[in-house]
């Protein structure tokens, strides 16, 4: 069985470039969410972790929620929230969470891709090195 380490380092480059947008849209989907329902006017807000992390978008309760301010709601509770809010809003944040959702799996697949990828790679670079020796 032969291993083609330049095919191995494109495919890891190609998921390195899928784990960098996948991060901007994160970005883009919290920024989308502050500009739509700006502080004070919704029970939730969409936070993000800054770093490096598997799952990067996490709903926070929001000052509305008396008590409760900055901490992570359960799923049930985020969902009882928005269940008293209007039809339209109700609808925008389900489209919300459903993104919110994807992006975090799919960021954490494509991070695991890039991790393992990266030490095969390695660990062929060591194996050609001593094979070679």
């Amino acid at each position: 069985m032969e291993l083609d380490l330049k095919k191995l380092r494109t495919e890891a480059e190609s998921a390195q470039l899928k784990y960098e947008t996948l991060r901007q849209e994160s970005v883009d989907l919290r920024d989308e969410f502050k500009a739509e329902y700006p502080a004070k006017v919704c029970p939730v807000f969409l936070g993000r972790n800054p770093d490096k992390s598997l799952t990067p978008l996490f709903w926070r309760y929001s000052s509305t929620v008396k008590g409760k301010k900055g901490l992570r709601p359960k799923v049930d509770d985020f969902w009882a929230l928005i269940s008293k809010m209007n039809e339209s809003d109700r609808v925008k944040l389900a489209d919300f969470e459903v993104n919110r959702m994807r992006i975090n799996y799919q960021l954490s697949v494509v991070a695991y891709k890039i991790s393992r990828l990266k030490q095969f790679i390695g660990d062929l670079n060591n194996w050609e090195n001593n094979i070679r020796g």
